[in-house]
């Protein structure tokens, strides 16, 4: 199986930042007492409101990438900028205490959800996570563009969901997963305002023993809604009531769905997929019980069959199949065109650090 495109791309404001220094204490750890950025900031994108907020993951971001360049004393230049947005004097350069003078951020990473345990309100474990965008490189700019926040990338489509508005307008919502740079499988859900591609997807039948694969372009949009609503009391009196509501979604405006199983991935791919899924939530439930009992955790990750086939395969370029004729006319879309999780080890996640690749790269 070929690696799987995840590309987000953002622009905006440093608005606010969750970061903390932290350092290997180790001894028989390659990188005992290099110092690592944890934590999340969070990206505004140009509206006014201040509603379109964007949070960014860092997850031990080293001071340096590797010994190389320790013994060079070459600094990662992420991780410079990262320390930039911590407090001095009790105050940091963020959007929330510096206002216009907080930087303007470039931002590359991935598309992710990051799974957890905590405990139940009956003491059991239970699953938990968020879709959120793992950090892979920030730099400043001056890039002018507003609103720009953006996810480009494969999906696994396992359900298509025809609903509507509240004001009856149509809407879809595809369900299905992303891949990281391992071709581990994230749940995601992406929401379709275009008519042509809700027919589309509809008419697929997709489900999860009729998946799709599916190269998608969205953007990620936080809305702030202000319902007004008119209320009768018993006496006949009109009142007029306000309430706001917050809206968080990643709405599809780009398709490529001519991709399917057994093009770039067979269905014996995908059933792996799902298996190694399985074995790191169980991974992941085994290491917070462990932790609840005080017991150490110093399992490493597993490298699964998704990540192994990965790396030692290179993309394949397939003839693109016929496309359904009912659906290539006059489309706006290519015809068919914080929650706080157990923190992982530094010595785990130091091997788990992907580079910025190429196909990373090229995408703006």
């Amino acid at each position: 199986m070929e690696r799987m495109k995840n590309n987000v791309a953002i622009i905006g404001k440093l608005y606010s930042q969750k970061l903390k220094v932290g350092k290997s204490n180790n001894p028989n750890s390659k990188r005992y007492n290099d110092r690592y950025i944890n934590g999340s900031f969070t990206i505004n994108t140009g509206d006014k409101d201040h509603t379109n907020l964007v949070n960014v993951r860092a997850n031990f971001v080293w001071e340096y990438r590797n010994a190389d360049d320790k013994e060079a004393g070459k600094v990662n230049e992420t991780f410079t900028l990262l320390s930039s947005f911590l407090p001095v004097d009790g105050k940091d350069n963020t959007y929330i205490n510096s206002g216009e003078e907080a930087p303007k951020l470039y931002v590359k990473g991935t598309y992710v959800t990051n799974d957890y345990y905590t405990t139940g309100q009956d003491g059991s474990p239970i699953l938990m996570g968020g879709t959120g965008i793992d950090l892979g490189y920030v730099t400043q700019t001056d890039d002018e563009r507003e609103n720009y926040a953006r996810f480009a990338g494969d999906i696994l489509a396992t359900k298509f969901i025809r609903t509507e508005e509240d004001n009856g307008d149509p809407k879809g919502i595809v369900e299905g997963y992303t891949f990281n740079w391992r071709n581990e499988i994230s749940p995601v859900k992406i929401t379709i305002r275009v008519p042509q591609a809700i027919d589309y997807f509809y008419s697929e039948g997709i489900e999860e023993q009729n998946p799709s694969l599916v190269y998608v372009e969205c953007n990620f949009v936080n809305k702030r809604l202000v319902v007004e609503e008119e209320k009768v009391g018993v006496f006949g009196k009109s009142n007029m009531t306000r309430s706001t509501k917050y809206i968080k979604e990643t709405e599809m405006y780009y398709a490529d769905p001519v991709r399917g199983i057994g093009e770039e991935i067979t269905m014996q791919e995908k059933e792996q997929l799902f298996k190694d899924r399985t074995q790191m939530l169980a991974n992941k439930k085994a290491e917070y019980e462990s932790r609840q009992n005080g017991e150490a955790t110093t399992t490493a990750k597993p490298k699964t069959a998704a990540w192994d086939s990965a790396k030692t395969s290179a993309p394949v370029k397939k003839a693109t199949p016929k496309i359904k004729d009912a659906i290539t006319e006059d489309l706006p879309f290519n015809p068919m065109p914080e929650p706080k999780a157990p923190e992982p080890t530094p010595e785990v996640e130091a091997a788990n650090e992907p580079a910025i690749d190429d196909w990373m790269s090229d995408f703006i």
